[in-house]
């Protein structure tokens, strides 16, 4: 595939996609280099949500209810 400036694009940099939100952005800045060559994502926190994933880490948020 071409870009507008003759250069080759992936695909996922011509849709713009999130890997993780699955937001559909111009620009995505933060790339995840893997063997099959690289995951993209718009923000930090996506970033690190793959990253956590992928070694097996889940969060949980747990609000506690304080009495008043």
């Amino acid at each position: 595939l071409n870009g507008l400036n003759g250069n080759s694009t992936s695909p996922s940099a011509i849709a713009g996609t999130c890997n993780q939100c699955g937001d559909k952005k111009g620009v995505l800045p933060y790339i995840f280099p893997t063997q099959n060559g690289k995951k993209e994502f718009c923000s930090e926190p996506c970033l690190s949500g793959y990253r956590n994933a992928q070694k097996g880490i889940h969060t949980l948020n747990i609000q506690v209810m304080t009495k008043t």
